[in-house]
């Protein structure tokens, strides 16, 4: 969408907010959340023909999931929740 608009992506991560409503609650209760904003990214540029290759999409995908996963893991380190995701273990092929 990004690509077709020519808008930047605005990654942002959010830490604490699963203590919203945790496992076996009915309610969601009021809690503090942490944000963090990240830099915009700017989507991979249309050819000629109007459409993006599916290659630039792909890179583009992988850098912005580096991105989430840093900014998740800095929101939860500020919301006091230590993530546990291993950054060892390389993220599936996209095919």
């Amino acid at each position: 969408v990004a690509a077709r608009c020519g808008v930047p992506i605005v990654p942002m991560g959010i830490g604490g907010s699963e203590n919203a409503m945790p496992k076996g609650r009915n309610f969601i209760y009021p809690v503090k959340v942490h944000l963090v904003v990240g830099e915009p990214i700017m989507p991979p540029a249309r050819k000629e023909s109007g459409r993006v290759s599916r290659k630039a999409v792909q890179q583009t995908t992988l850098e912005l999931r580096e991105v989430l996963q840093d900014l998740y893991d800095k929101a939860q380190v500020r919301a006091g929740n230590q993530n546990q995701y291993d950054r060892a273990v390389e993220p599936p092929p996209m095919d």
